[in-house]
């Protein structure tokens, strides 16, 4: 009864914020191919295929971040952890390769596995394919799930029939296709510290020094609803309160209640091609959670839409628009284009309308990426911003890099404008399972408000992703801003609990 307690207290605490985008998963998982779906899955024909390592692949929305699709819990359940956890309601255990699975004795000859378990052929008879045959831990071997490893990918299937045989009932592929309503809920939990010289605080205009604070940062919801089972229709809705861990009154975030994103979604158009409109972030670049961070704060960090450079604190949270999107990832290359409005910030608008164009490519080899993004927008005053982004990450032998170059031109008057650029540089390093070595520099020719001048942020931390769904981030982060010839450094040490259904 106490475990059924604690299950439905977990269940309905945490079923909620931001499932927070974190692109070099993508890089990481690339050479993976049971990271996201039944070991061994052989392809359809090139104009139905679904295969990609863009966003799309893990999350419903195809600009990334927000809720998880089928494929992308599947990753979450059985891969990015490091340990089982009986007790825990999250998790399932990590596929066993394809020579193992019930289903391997069906292959047509030119793709069977050399060595078939003796047991598969009989598993099969007597059980069919309901059911994923799974090691009993961790396995640390992706090799055995490439697409070098295992030829199946090699082969195209002749119908429907034949690509459905050789997946698990589990598969993702089923899940999404019987399963008319999918949910997601996400929680931040933050402890922060901060101490040095006055830096920008809860608002513009108030700094902290030796000031520190924990609580519930946000909570998230989201909802995805296919009225046509089947049919690529989805109804996405998300909402997401929000709280700063600098307040003792915690109940503050359940009256501060925004709709993070909420609009319609066709998805299965030839060669893995979408439309969407409503209300969303568009994709830009590498985008980064931490709306503190520098490259957020001179891209996005407006505090009242319309204040040019004069209020750049309120961070990327609280950045979205209405428009109408079309994009496609088939395979390797990706590309998406979005036609927009601005939606405002507590419901205020500056009238802001454009265009961002992103266009990438991703690969299994060394799970290399880059992609291009630019960014063109015009307020009701006639104020125009422009933004470029040229990202670029790999991943070996335990190592994920990204490095990322975004350039900026903001009017900020008619006629005057702030210009300058921010290079941002994440490192990971893989020590234990899903448990990592953090750092990152990032470096702008202007200062936060893009002013005359320069900052820098650079942090070094630890990430682990316990169990399934329960990820710790500990950083340190060193701050330094000038501006008008004055130099204001501060420190940060941020300890976050990020959980995640």
């Amino acid at each position: 009864m106490l475990k059924v307690f604690l299950a439905m207290f977990l269940f309905l605490f945490f079923h909620t914020t931001e499932v927070k985008a974190e692109p070099w998963l993508a890089n990481k998982f690339s050479k993976n191919c049971a990271a996201c779906h039944s070991p061994g899955r052989v392809n359809k024909v090139a104009k139905k295929r679904k295969c990609t390592l863009s966003c799309q692949g893990c999350h419903v929305n195809p600009n990334g971040g927000g809720m998880r699709n089928a494929y992308g819990k599947w990753n979450s359940k059985r891969w990015l952890k490091s340990s089982n956890l009986k007790s825990w309601i999250h998790g399932e255990k990590s596929p066993a390769p394809r020579a193992v699975q019930a289903y391997a004795h069906k292959y047509p000859k030119e793709i069977k596995p050399e060595k078939i378990n003796p047991k598969s052929k009989k598993y099969y008879r007597k059980k069919g394919k309901s059911r994923l045959i799974t090691f009993k831990g961790y396995t640390d071997r992706p090799k055995m799930y490439d697409k070098y490893y295992d030829n199946s990918a090699l082969y195209t299937a002749k119908n429907e029939a034949e690509f459905r045989t050789f997946m698990s009932r589990e598969d993702p592929y089923f899940t999404e296709k019987r399963e008319s309503i999918l949910t997601n809920a996400e929680m931040r939990f933050l402890v922060m510290s901060n101490s040095g010289d006055q830096g920008p605080g809860t608002s513009s205009t108030v700094g902290y020094r030796d000031s520190s604070g924990l609580g519930v940062m946000a909570l998230d919801f989201g909802l995805r609803y296919k009225p046509f089972l089947d049919r690529g229709w989805s109804l996405v809705f998300e909402h997401r309160y929000l709280n700063s861990p600098y307040t003792t009154d915690w109940n503050a975030i359940f009256r501060t209640g925004i709709t993070r994103s909420a609009y319609i979604m066709y998805d299965d158009l030839p060669y893995n091609t979408y439309v969407m409109g409503g209300l969303y972030r568009p994709m830009f670049g590498n985008h980064n959670a931490n709306h503190r961070s520098l490259r957020e704060t001179l891209a996005f960090g407006y505090a009242v839409p319309g204040s040019g450079a004069q209020a750049r604190f309120g961070g990327s949270a609280v950045v979205k628009y209405e428009g109408v999107s079309i994009g496609s990832a088939p395979n390797v290359p990706f590309y998406n284009i979005h036609y927009l409005t601005d939606s405002g910030v507590d419901g205020v608008t500056d009238g802001s309308t454009g265009y961002v164009v992103n266009a990438g490519l991703r690969f299994v080899t060394l799970g290399a990426s880059a992609v291009g993004s630019y960014w063109s927008t015009e307020n009701d005053l006639g104020l125009k911003k422009t933004m470029f982004a040229a990202t670029f990450g790999a991943n070996s032998k335990g190592y994920t890099a990204n490095l990322e170059y975004l350039g900026f031109d903001e009017e900020f008057a008619p006629g005057a404008s702030n210009k300058g650029g921010v290079y941002t540089l994440e490192l990971k390093k893989r020590i234990y399972r899903e448990t990592y070595l953090t750092a990152s520099y990032a470096s702008a020719n202007t200062s936060r408000t893009q002013t005359e001048g320069s900052s820098e942020d650079t942090s070094i931390g630890f990430k682990a992703f316990i169990f399934s769904g329960f990820e710790l981030d500990l950083a340190y982060w060193m701050h330094s801003d000038t501006a008008q010839n004055v130099t204001t450094d501060w420190n940060s040490a941020q300890l976050q609990v990020h959980l995640y259904f």
